[in-house]
């Protein structure tokens, strides 16, 4: 990084205050480090494989209820889901073919860039996050995403999640940035350039 940026980048930084860009920097960066999350890729976008992906959803769901219930990490979770990734791509697999469809499943835990995601009344912020990754067939379609860890998947669309329920495996600061995520955009731009230059540094 040339001198002139990054002289233009600590007087940015200190004008919006350095106090609060580290402190939701900190939050973010916790954030991503505090969840795994699902990820299904439909083989395309007609109705029909959409429809498809909506259940496999909920079949996945339903066989992993109960898994990380005892974890206390995002890292156990990760480690339990990475030991039976083999089982998760064989229910997806099973209840393709049961439903008569050939395509092919794969299945992996990765760690993958997410857009800002609203999710009931809160929103994930963008970054970079672990998650279950499931394709279907050509995996060519829109995706489905929630929160496997914490558990805070829910089969039916638009059903509202009430995060301070899961307070337990959140900060305050975590909690106050899903549910104001938007009144943060400039500051977790910042976070995210002051972060980049902390790690070059």
């Amino acid at each position: 990084m040339k001198r002139f940026e990054i002289i233009f980048i600590s007087i940015v930084i200190f004008y919006l205050g350095i106090s609060g860009i580290k402190s939701i920097g900190h939050d973010y960066e916790e954030l991503q480090n505090d969840v795994i999350r699902l990820h299904i890729l439909a083989n395309s976008d007609t109705d029909e494989d959409q429809a498809l992906k909506l259940r496999v959803r909920d079949r996945i769901l339903e066989a992993t209820e109960g898994w990380v219930s005892g974890c206390k990490s995002a890292e156990e979770a990760e480690a339990v889901f990475a030991a039976r990734i083999d089982e998760i791509n064989s229910v997806a697999q099973s209840f393709i073919n049961e439903c008569g469809y050939s395509y092919e499943t794969s299945s992996e835990v990765v760690q993958m860039e997410f857009d800002n995601r609203e999710y009931g009344n809160i929103t994930m912020p963008h970054g970079s996050y672990k998650a279950v990754r499931i394709k279907i067939g050509s995996a060519e379609g829109h995706n489905w995403w929630c929160v496997m860890y914490p558990p805070l998947c829910v089969p039916a669309a638009g059903t509202q999640v009430d995060i301070d329920d899961f307070a337990e495996y959140f900060t305050d600061g975590e909690i106050n940035l899903m549910k104001n995520c938007h009144k943060y955009t400039l500051r977790l731009r910042c976070a995210e350039i002051y972060n980049d230059l902390k790690n070059r540094v």
